[in-house]
């Protein structure tokens, strides 16, 4: 399974499945609308340069990710940056 997320203004991100909409305070992001309009353009797997390719303007890839998690497994609806300070690592 893949969900696109896609970044607020102060730097968390949010599932846009079908809502431009945070879950959690109602805000929207800039690019959430466009992901929506080229979601369902998609044809084969949810990523970056498909969405790119069914129209996503290329600025509004920089502020979504797509993440992919094995079938069944909860995604959530908002992620976090760490805290300012806090060391991080990226794992594949």
């Amino acid at each position: 399974m893949r969900v696109v997320y896609v970044r607020r203004m102060d730097g968390h991100y949010f599932a846009v499945e079908t809502s431009p909409l945070c879950p959690q305070d109602g805000s929207a992001a800039n690019v959430a609308d466009a992901v929506l309009d080229a979601l369902p353009q998609v044809t084969g797997e949810v990523t970056l340069s498909a969405l790119r390719a069914a129209g996503l303007p290329a600025d509004a890839c920089q502020e979504a990710l797509v993440v992919e998690a094995a079938d069944g497994a909860s995604m959530p609806e908002v992620l976090y940056p760490p805290p300012t300070g806090m060391a991080t690592t990226n794992r594949v």
